[in-house]
């Protein structure tokens, strides 16, 4: 029997079952099979569809080959975001990058590596068994020094990562990176992007934008503000550094898309860049006022817990030096600035780079240490103090 169906582009396979007959005897079988093959259009198609590898179906009638007409449907995939680095980067993008890794000793990566204890129990015969914990540690590709320890679900975000968010960012802002570098051997990193000198007093401020990332388990990218002031005695001239955290303002977290990270320091660096100069009006606030006598011993018991009325009395010789030394630092420094509370200020700030730890260095105890927690106490008191005088 002829059919009438149209040949079209895709080839619909079937797979025929041949309808089963009696048992014959096994001869006459085999015979009956042979002749049927050569001549039954059933059992051709059959044989010719295996030939050609096609999937069958199982009809009860004759087998038609049929052409579909309908296009062929692409498989849909879902979409993932993916991670940036360098060399999604546009090519002069890539090489400002690696200059500035480069430059700022920020050529390198780290990892995390699950922690596990070495038992030490010799009861039940575990010593020397490796016993699993639920932290991992923070390690530098370069020389596997140990950052921090943190949960197994932290991200890591490698320094390339920060250093195209920035600099991505900065656009917006109109500023560059002009420097960076890492505090406690890379358990923290910054950026900086330069702002204008500015003078305060006596003193000249070299000030920039910092943004802070953590590698050691605790914390997210921040932003605030770092400032050298510079000013004259009588040996030439001395700087104090001070870095204020901005709180919670633009920061992100490590495991934020690209697109969300970009957004974020944008917001960052705007809301850091009025902060930044309400932290100037307050400097300048600063030398207007005259230090009061209640104010600098009660900063100064605050910040370093040393009470300056304590010099009379069954007093420790230790106890006695500390005063004195640290006596000695705030009065010179009230002098330099005419009695006004920005010379208390930079005295604290003085004080606080004096008495850096032996095993820190200063730039890492006053930028991402306890130091730097003691000169933003100094400034928030002396700050809420101006704001009680109005």
């Amino acid at each position: 029997m002829q059919t009438t169906q149209k040949k079209s582009v895709v080839k619909t396979v079937v797979k025929v079952t041949p309808t089963k007959k009696a048992k014959a005897p096994a001869k006459a079988k085999a015979k009956a099979s042979v002749k049927k093959d050569e001549t039954d259009p059933l059992a051709i198609a059959v044989k010719n569809a295996v030939a050609k590898k096609e999937v069958v179906v199982e009809p009860t009638e004759p087998v038609v080959v049929v052409e579909s007409t309908e296009p062929i449907k692409e498989p849909e995939y879902e979409l993932t975001p993916v991670q940036a680095n360098v060399s999604q980067l546009d090519k002069a993008t890539q090489k400002e990058v690696k200059r500035i890794l480069e430059e700022n000793k920020l050529d390198w990566d780290v990892r995390k590596e699950d922690l596990i204890a070495v038992s030490t129990f010799t009861e039940n015969g575990s010593e020397g068994i490796h016993l699993p914990t639920p932290n991992s540690g923070i390690y530098r590709n370069d020389n596997n020094i140990h950052l921090g320890t943190t949960s197994k679900k932290y991200t890591c975000y490698q320094n390339s990562e920060l250093v195209e968010c920035i600099y991505e960012a900065s656009k917006a802002v109109n500023l560059q990176i002009t420097g960076g570098g890492f505090c406690y051997e890379g358990s923290r990193v910054y950026l900086d992007l330069k702002l204008e000198d500015v003078y305060v007093g006596n003193s000249k401020i070299k000030r920039s934008i910092t943004c802070l990332n953590a590698h050691n388990g605790r914390g997210s990218v921040q932003f605030g503000a770092t400032y050298t002031i510079i000013h004259k005695t009588a040996t030439g001239t001395k700087a104090n550094k001070f870095t204020k955290i901005f709180g919670d303002n633009g920061k992100f977290y490590h495991y934020a898309n690209v697109s969300s990270r970009v957004k974020s320091a944008i917001a960052g660096l705007f809301e850091s860049l009025a902060k930044e100069e309400k932290t100037i009006e307050t400097m300048l606030a600063m030398t207007k006022v005259k230090v009061d006598e209640k104010l600098l011993h009660e900063i100064v018991k605050k910040c370093f817990r040393v009470d300056l009325n304590n010099t009379t009395g069954n007093v420790a010789t230790r106890t006695l030096n500390n005063i004195t030394a640290v006596s000695q630092v705030m009065t010179q420094q009230i002098n330099n600035e005419e009695g006004t509370l920005w010379g208390l200020f930079n005295g604290i700030l003085a004080t606080t780079a004096n008495r850096t730890p032996k095993n820190q260095s200063e730039d890492d105890y006053v930028k991402a240490g306890r130091g730097n927690l003691v000169n933003m106490k100094a400034f928030d008191i002396i700050s809420n103090y101006l704001q009680s005088r109005k």
